[in-house]
């Protein structure tokens, strides 16, 4: 038996989860923290460094009084965020600025840019994150903020994904080429990919560096040891300077600086800055240093798995295995796969080898608002969504009238255009708020119908389709309209699994269990199932034949960026 904390920043708050090995989940607690939005600005969205790290600390402290245990009971604790969310980090790895949070998109012009130049100089990397390069991730908001603070790039030293940044912190790790990157993260956001970009075309096995691995053994053998990378390899070097030599080679995982110069001269060497030990999840970030083992109330030296995407970790704690598709259903939408082998999928956000599981190819596509655009409907017609949920089983395929296109925060997946915005067809003067939450529901199940079958068309297999995240927990009218509108069964976990794959790999990085399958086995929620009705099914086709003429018709889109363009003048 062994009991590990799993913490999982989440958009709006912290959510801290106890599990036990053998009982499971033993107590709970979340804390806010603000979001920074602009009625001027309405692309952007930042958060503070500080109120992260303090909610952290409530969250913790919350969770082990709730769970009814003591702090020095937790024999690992791991991390997973959302993302791209950015930090430009001094020397030290301070903050010199607010987060960039996922869905800030005041970087279009600069995802716009690299895009352009990708294809123009044909740079590989592009393929594989679907095309399009995207104002929700790292090179475009990172490129953002330097051209629009010139007075800080004095202090620039790196950036950080918010995943890599806490791990980094909680190990008491300062050295910027010592910090733990996440593979996860940077394969997906940031066009590190070793295959498409090194100049020795190295296999990314050779490429993730010397980060121990989980087998306490292999590391030396006591897991309460303090943070030293020397232990982790087995290597007499100093640990700077092999960090130092470890992070001359993953750099170079990146787009070349002449690329990345032929962009911008801004981006000349940044590349080398954003330098670490880069790995998989099966992997060590450190251990709990001495000082946030005293603010979290735990013991000092536990181990920290290097960290990842929160939609990622939801879909290992859904039970994802080969054949499957996890929809992450909260704010947004995460669409996640795995594979043993993949290749590249048009408008597909990223196919990345070890993102979602440590020894596969991970598939991630999605949508930028879904909970969001819900609670956009509610909030304008001065309710709640849960509310407006209050009927709608009633509802029958199509019986609104309306047809709804969720890009209430553009297109993620699989047009990848940031401005297109939301669009409902059909509108008459008798048509409320609740027929638009239901066309929304029914919108976002046509999407995911695109989406699926855009991954079935370039060889993802798709065996099994789970609604994972927050949303299908406690909203049965998607999980029903989902299962209708794909003419699939679908599978949701019996309970809620946010926080659980942290604690998969916290549980792997104690060495309670040996595999990823293994803790999933032990730990995974049993489903339940919701059987398509056949002609609802047949009245959704219908309707899905004109959405996706709407969805991938030109004058639509094209309309909507010139009405984007127009409002920013």
């Amino acid at each position: 038996m062994a009991i590990v904390a799993g913490v999982d920043f989440g958009t709006l708050s912290v959510r801290v989860s106890l599990f036990d090995s053998k009982a499971g989940r033993l107590g709970t607690a979340t804390a806010d923290y603000p979001l920074q939005r602009s009625h001027d600005d309405p692309d952007r969205a930042t958060q503070r460094h500080a109120d992260h790290m303090t909610a952290l600390e409530a969250a913790m402290k919350a969770a082990v009084k709730n769970s009814g245990v003591t702090g020095d009971q937790v024999e690992a604790l791991a991390i997973d965020t959302t993302g791209s969310s950015v930090v430009p980090v001094d020397a030290n790895l301070n903050p010199i600025d607010d987060y960039y949070l996922w869905c800030d998109h005041r970087s279009y012009k600069e995802a716009a840019e690299i895009t352009a130049a990708a294809h123009a100089r044909k740079l590989e990397a592009i393929d594989w994150c679907g095309g399009t390069y995207s104002s929700e991730w790292g090179w475009a908001k990172l490129l953002h903020w330097l051209r629009h603070n010139p007075d800080k790039r004095a202090q620039f030293a790196s950036a950080f994904e918010h995943c890599d940044l806490v791990a980094a912190i909680l190990c008491g790790i300062t050295n910027v080429h010592e910090a733990p990157r996440s593979i996860c993260a940077t394969g997906h956001k940031w066009m590190w990919n070793p295959a498409a970009n090194s100049p020795t075309g190295l296999n990314p096995e050779r490429q993730r560096g010397d980060s121990a691995s989980y087998n306490p053994a292999r590391q030396g053998g006591d897991t309460n040891a303090p943070h030293n990378p020397a232990r982790q390899g087995g290597d007499t070097t100093s640990a700077p300077n092999r960090a130092r030599q470890q992070a001359d080679s993953t750099y170079e995982a990146y787009p070349s600086d002449d690329f990345l110069t032929a962009v911008d001269p801004l981006l000349t060497g940044i590349r080398q800055k954003i330098a670490g030990r880069y790995g998989t999840s099966d992997q060590l970030a450190g251990h709990l240093s001495a000082e946030w083992a005293h603010k979290l109330g735990l013991k000092t030296g536990i181990p920290i798995p290097i960290g990842a995407l929160d939609a990622h970790w939801d879909a290992v704690a859904s039970g994802i295995r080969n054949g499957d598709v996890v929809n992450v259903v909260g704010t947004s939408t995460c669409i996640m796969a795995i594979t043993d082998a993949c290749g590249l999928i048009p408008g597909v956000s990223g196919v990345v080898n070890g993102s979602i599981h440590p020894h596969k190819y991970g598939i991630e596509a999605g949508f930028s608002a879904v909970g969001d655009a819900f609670d956009a409907i509610a909030r304008r017609a001065g309710t709640t969504v849960e509310a407006l949920s209050k009927g709608l089983e009633t509802y029958k395929p199509g019986q609104t009238g309306l047809l709804r296109l969720v890009w209430d925060n553009g297109d993620r997946t699989v047009l990848v255009n940031p401005e297109l915005s939301g669009v409902t067809l059909g509108w008459r003067l008798t048509h409320t708020a609740q027929d638009e939450l239901f066309a929304a529901i029914e919108g976002t199940a046509f999407h995911t119908k695109i989406t699926l079958n855009r991954m079935a068309e370039h060889g993802v297999p798709i065996h099994r389709v789970v609604n994972g995240g927050g949303i299908p927990q406690k909203n049965e009218v998607l999980n029903k309209v989902y299962a209708n509108v794909l003419g699939k069964p679908v599978l949701v976990p019996e309970t809620e699994v946010t926080s659980l794959g942290s604690a998969i790999f916290a549980f792997l990085a104690a060495g309670t269990f040996q595999s990823v399958e293994e803790a999933q086995d032990a730990l995974c929620p049993k489903y339940r199932v919701i059987e398509p009705e056949v002609k609802a099914t047949e009245k959704y086709n219908a309707l899905f034949a004109l959405f996706e003429q709407l969805y991938f018709g030109t004058s639509l889109a094209a309309a909507l960026t010139k009405l984007s363009e127009l409002a920013r003048k």
